[in-house]
């Protein structure tokens, strides 16, 4: 399971729970529940995943791979069952068929299809012969002159593209689970690098989730916000049009 796999790992390297809380921000009660693969106290599935990840590529270990793992555990793979007995046909009572006759009906139909062929044949040519005799004797070009009118230029005004209402930036300073919402879009779902700014822009909301709300400084239509919460509270803000 992905709880022994971690809690194994970070065993060997000597490490307490509180050693891996520090460094990753994630809080000592969800990583002791992920070690003992019990997952209904973490808040929502996008958060596990995101903690998972974390504490996998702290203990370097492949974040990705570990997911996939407790992706597979939670899905287990459909058991396919053969049915031999569908596959048996019976054939009892099937009368043997007239070869005699099988043999005469085609023998007919192939008659049938040369005979229309040959008939297809004289047709088109006949038909050929028709046209050619009854072809119009062809009439001297007249010389057409065209007359092309040179449009005149029609200016277009330029407007400028409006800017949306909503504007939403989150500069990072340290490991966070983001997922972010825009207009009822899901558009973004993961964690981003420390130092690293990200900016969205809506018509009319944006909804921001952060799994570690402390590290994460909020700037809102350019007022800045600052942090929504403390280190390891998980957090969900909705910013709408017309808010200040």
């Amino acid at each position: 399971m992905v709880g022994d796999i971690l809690r194994a790992e970070r065993e060997r390297r000597g490490l307490a729970i509180r050693d891996v809380e520090e460094a990753t921000s994630i809080r000592a009660l969800y990583i002791q529940s992920i070690e003992e693969n019990k997952y209904d106290i973490i808040p929502g599935e996008v958060y596990l995943k995101g903690f998972i990840k974390t504490y996998a590529n702290f203990l370097n270990l492949d974040g990705n791979a570990v997911v996939n793992q407790y992706r597979q555990e939670k899905t287990p793979p459909n058991v396919i069952l053969d049915d031999v007995e569908s596959n048996v046909v019976e054939n009892k009572g099937l009368k043997p068929q007239n070869n005699n006759k099988i043999e005469f009906g085609n023998i007919i139909k192939q008659k049938i299809v040369i005979g229309g062929l040959a008939f297809a044949l004289v047709c088109g040519y006949w038909m050929l012969n028709l046209d050619s005799s009854e072809a119009p004797m062809e009439q001297p070009k007249q010389e057409v002159k065209t007359v092309v009118a040179v449009p005149k230029e029609v200016s277009v005004p330029v407007t400028a593209p409006q800017s949306k209402p909503i504007k939403i930036s989150l500069k990072f300073e340290g490991a966070c689970w983001t997922e972010v919402k825009v207009d009822n879009h899901n558009i973004y779902e993961g964690i981003p690098n420390p130092g690293e700014v990200l900016t969205w822009d809506a018509n009319n909301d944006i909804i921001i989730k952060l799994g570690n709300a402390g590290v994460v400084d909020v700037t809102h239509n350019g007022n800045v916000i600052g942090k929504l919460g403390a280190v390891g509270d998980v957090i969900e803000k909705k910013f709408i049009k017309g808010q200040s």
